[in-house]
């Protein structure tokens, strides 16, 4: 049953709350959900959430788990104990994906969890799920009980070995194939013999296909039963090994679906298996990894794998390729799971294959003699997915991070185990990608410090604990304070952080934002208090990432902060990395445009150590550069760096452009930099970054006049 195709026709489409505090995710995501049948209303505020839910009469609503503007897993709490929505599905996203989530989430009352950056074709899918699940669970709810319908049901294992051509069979089976209670096999021949000409055929061809790598069986039949008449059976291939001495052993369950159980097995259906590649899914997986089977099967292993870049190809070339990449993959790894052991040198075997959603798989290792070996099997993974893909004129190279968790499943929750997996696999993508690691605690450790690090972050503003510094820049030829540059602190439960670990963790975690606003304005108070005093000409200069530009809200956020502040827009400088104007720069043009427009200057940071394109350089509306500190270092020792450093101040000079010195620690440094025609520096010769207060006290009175010889050309030997 395909849920894309086969939601109920009603007098109205099936309506959807999206809450989410990103407006622009929610213009994105409620198009493309719009576009795909569905009714959507956008919340971007917490409080009017609840409000909403009386005027649309939503059937399922998404939630942002990590809000800012509210807590996303509160918000689901106080739906749920709103009567209007105590049976609403709610689908959580969280970046949480793990052990965690399930817990908050379940917590919390939402009926799913996925990643926060699931993907919006994902994302429909899994609305389009919920929304059948409820359809489904009305259902079974007005004709009997859960607990009456499961009762009745009966399901077991069997296992079908191709050269012997027997089916062995669990005991509860025995009955429904009417075995006797000591007879544990039977030929399947025998069994076919009792389905109609039409399901015997299809069985046959199914199997087939299956043993040439074909995809797994999912198929219902009616066998003949002497007590009553037909029974309706669900046939399920969870597994398929070639085996060393010849010949394919099938694993997989046959349940028994008459008229009662239907429901219910549409239901299982839907909620543990992925319609676009057939592969079980999480909850599937979920379920594996708390079996008894696997409890007592040895070198239990699991494996979580991602498609490096998938979205920049599936961005460029549309879903329909991204489709066919993802059901490619899944078949490459369905022909990994039924191959033989040897080819890769390994004991481990692929026992399992889910598919996770989006571009994430895992696989589950089964005869691992240690962690070396699940290893080994998993670098074959990723060799057999480097393997060109051919798409009619196109062809396409894959590349997979890989992570990997070998312990105890008898000990281990199986939430856990693949909250580890997924922690190894998104330092193998961090790291570069293309390549395996393995969970070690350590990594939990690291993980845990990173979330509660980034909690913090969050109420770091609210809670005053950032402030900006000052460090002066000089004039150093005629020792006069010509501005500052201000740099972000953060004095977290009394001690200060290292700026280099929390401005990359708010990137990656989408705080930069917040914190740039926030740098924006401090920056501009900065300016209107430095006003009263003999610096009122001074300049204060602020780094942002590259980040902030990409939704066009910076320039307005600029101006916004200068007229509050009643700041001349010519005192504040905007300082970006070379490398990160390099990552968009036709969309950095357009919006450092608009910046430049204000009467704002704009520098790069760090110049000379990214790959800029000096075409886009010229384009771009500068007003400075700084040579970045790596040569200030050498500048008065080193051939090299001098050359580079002329080549810089060179370029300024011809772009008119002023040049900034930043790193200056030594008298040799700033006597080379000058004598070069770099006169403005930065740098602990000249004061290291303090608050404003002590800033302004520090530069009361004039710096002291630089002396450089000119009667002798620098350097001397």
């Amino acid at each position: 049953m395909n849920p894309s195709s086969s939601l109920p026709v009603a007098d109205t489409l099936p309506r959807v709350l999206l809450v989410h505090a990103d407006v622009l995710w929610l213009m994105n995501t409620g198009r493309e959900l719009r576009e795909h049948g569905l009714l959507v209303t956008e919340c971007s505020v917490f409080d009017h959430a609840i409000d909403w839910l009386g005027e649309i009469h939503a059937d399922c609503a998404v939630i942002d788990g990590t809000m800012s503007a509210g807590n996303g897993f509160e918000l689901c709490r106080r739906l749920r104990a709103d009567p209007r929505a105590s049976e609403l599905p709610i689908l959580m996203l969280t970046r949480l994906d793990s052990g965690e989530s399930a817990e908050l989430s379940k917590e919390a009352g939402a009926s799913e969890f996925c990643a926060h950056d699931i993907d919006s074709q994902v994302l429909i899918h899994r609305i389009r799920q919920m929304l059948w699940t409820a359809l489904l669970e009305r259902s079974v709810g007005r004709t009997q009980s859960r607990a009456q319908i499961q009762a009745t049901q009966v399901s077991g294992r069997f296992v079908w070995t191709s050269t012997s051509g027997t089916l062995s069979v669990e005991p509860n089976l025995r009955g429904l194939l009417e075995l006797p209670h000591e007879l544990a096999h039977i030929e399947l021949d025998a069994l076919l013999q009792r389905l109609n000409g039409r399901d015997r055929r299809r069985i046959r061809s199914h199997m087939g296909r299956l043993l040439e790598g074909g995809p797994s069986v999912q198929t219902e039949f009616e066998l003949r039963s002497s007590l009553s008449g037909y029974r309706s059976l669900r046939l399920s291939v969870e597994q398929v090994m070639a085996l060393e001495q010849g010949g394919y052993e099938v694993r997989g369950v046959l349940l028994d679906v008459t008229p009662s159980a239907g429901a219910q097995t549409r239901l299982y259906r839907l909620t543990h298996y992925d319609t676009l590649t057939g592969l079980p899914n999480r909850a599937w997986l979920f379920e594996q990894l708390k079996s008894s089977r696997h409890k007592q099967v040895s070198g239990v292993g699991l494996a979580v794998l991602n498609i490096d870049r998938f979205n920049e190809v599936a961005q460029a070339f549309g879903a329909d390729i991204r489709d066919r990449l993802v059901i490619e993959v899944a078949h490459r790894l369905r022909r990994l799971a039924r191959a033989s052991r040897p080819q890769w040198g390994a004991s481990a075997r692929i026992a399992s294959v889910a598919y996770l959603g989006g571009d994430d798989f895992a696989l589950l290792l089964e005869d691992a003699s240690d962690l070396k070996d699940a290893e080994m099997a998993c670098r074959h993974v990723v060799d057999v997915i480097a393997e060109p893909l051919k798409f009619e004129d196109r062809e396409f190279f894959l590349k997979t991070s890989v992570g990997v968790h070998v312990g105890d499943i008898r000990t281990e929750d199986a939430a856990d185990w693949i909250a580890h997996a997924e922690l190894a696999r998104r330092l193998s993508a961090s790291a570069g990608g293309n390549r395996v690691i393995s969970f070690s605690p350590s990594m939990s450790e690291e993980a845990a410090e990173r979330l509660t690090l980034e909690r913090d972050l969050r109420y770091a503003i609210a809670r005053k604990e950032l402030s900006i510094y000052l460090q002066p820049k000089l004039d150093a030829l005629h020792g006069e304070l010509v501005g500052f540059e201000g740099l972000m602190r953060w004095q977290r439960h009394g001690k200060m952080q290292a700026p280099s670990r929390f401005i990359a963790l708010a990137e990656e975690s989408g705080l930069i934002d917040r914190l740039g606003e926030w740098a924006i304005d401090q920056a501009c108070a900065a300016l209107a208090r430095l006003s009263q005093t003999r610096h009122k000409d001074c300049t204060i200069s602020v780094n942002l990432s590259a980040r902030q530009l990409h939704d066009g809200r910076l320039p307005r956020i600029i101006a916004d902060a200068l007229e509050r502040h009643s700041v001349a827009a010519n005192r504040l400088e905007v300082e970006l990395t070379e490398s990160a104007l390099m990552e968009n720069p036709d969309q950095a043009l357009e919006e450092l445009t608009a910046i430049r427009a204000l009467g704002v200057g704009l520098a790069i940071d760090d110049f000379g150590t990214g790959h800029s394109s000096l075409a886009y350089l010229t384009r771009l509306p500068l007003t400075a550069l700084k040579i970045d500190r790596s040569f200030v270092q050498d500048v008065a020792t080193v051939d090299s760096a001098r050359i580079v450093a002329t080549a810089i101040i060179g370029l300024a000079e011809n772009l008119s452009l002023s040049v900034i010195a930043e790193g200056v620690e030594t008298e040799a440094q700033r006597d080379a930099l000058i004598w070069l025609g770099c006169d403005i520096h930065q740098g602990f010769l000249y004061g290291r970054a303090v608050p404003l207060d002590e800033a302004i006290a520090q530069f009361a009175e004039p710096a002291a006049r630089a002396t450089v010889d000119q009667g002798h050309l620098w350097p001397q030997s």
